[in-house]
């Protein structure tokens, strides 16, 4: 399951093709949540992580019990090279590794690789810089008070930092 804007512009669009592609490659049990852009939002004196969902809600996206996997991108600095747009973007994965496997035991690096091979496939990302593991480097700048216990199984939490290039137009139907 995808959670788009409406009519995506920019990075939007570009980030609603990858969220597409990962929705129809990944071939992982259960339902994934993927969502768009992850925001810093102050609440309550504490910055979590929310994502658009739809009209004028968002929804924090460290864990939902409920699903397999939960994937979001964290757009960071964004950059104007040769009339190029381009945008350095942590993609960002919260995975409950005995749904998407059905196993009881830790595949963590398979998982690591299936996701990383579905986005270079994808030829939607220019480049793959940085693996990060772990919610404290994951969710660095986060508060993540609350979310501590769950880095560990069945859960694995990480990113891959990676450079995105992007049209100023709307591509998508």
């Amino acid at each position: 399951m995808i959670f788009v804007k409406t009519n995506p512009y920019g990075i939007d669009d570009k980030l609603k093709r990858i969220q597409s592609y990962l929705d129809d490659n990944l071939s992982w049990n259960g339902t994934l949540e993927i969502y768009g852009k992850v925001e810093k939002t102050l609440r309550e004196k504490s910055v979590i992580p929310e994502a658009y969902k739809s009209g004028n809600e968002y929804k924090e996206i460290f864990f939902n019990d409920k699903v397999s996997c939960t994937i979001g991108f964290l757009v960071k600095d964004r950059m104007i090279t040769n009339n190029r747009l381009s945008a350095n973007v942590d993609i960002i994965f919260t995975v409950n590794l005995k749904k998407i496997y059905s196993t009881t035991i830790r595949e963590d690096e398979l998982c690591l690789i299936d996701a990383k091979q579905a986005i270079k496939k994808s030829l939607l990302v220019d480049s793959i810089n940085k693996i990060k593991v772990g919610i404290d480097e994951v969710f660095n700048g986060f508060d993540k008070d609350r979310i501590k216990s769950r880095d560990m199984n069945p859960w694995f939490v990480f990113s891959f930092e990676t450079e995105i290039s992007y049209n100023e137009t709307k591509t998508c139907n």
